[in-house]
């Protein structure tokens, strides 16, 4: 989990290899573009090739796009969350 400036966000694995990464946007003020590097991620899982992950957001339907820079992104309504499904080989 990471805490700071408003935002927080989780990662699980799930029964069948998925992997959960959640971010929610604890503001009172403005919409949040929150993000997750690629790098990070790849520390907490390392059994797990995180730059070739594919999948996308559970409620809009967002496919997962991994930015140049290694990051996977979102905009975020204030007190808003976005729950990704994310299947890595």
């Amino acid at each position: 989990n990471v805490d700071s400036g408003g935002v927080r966000s989780w990662i699980a694995t799930g029964r069948r290899g998925e992997v959960y990464l959640a971010f929610f946007n604890l503001s009172d003020q403005q919409k949040t573009t929150i993000y997750a590097k690629t790098s990070f991620l790849a520390k907490v899982l390392p059994d797990r090739r995180i730059n070739s992950c594919k999948g996308k957001e559970v409620w809009s339907g967002k496919r997962i796009v991994v930015t140049a820079q290694g990051t996977i992104a979102m905009d975020v309504e204030v007190h808003g969350c976005a729950l990704f499904v994310l299947y890595c080989s």
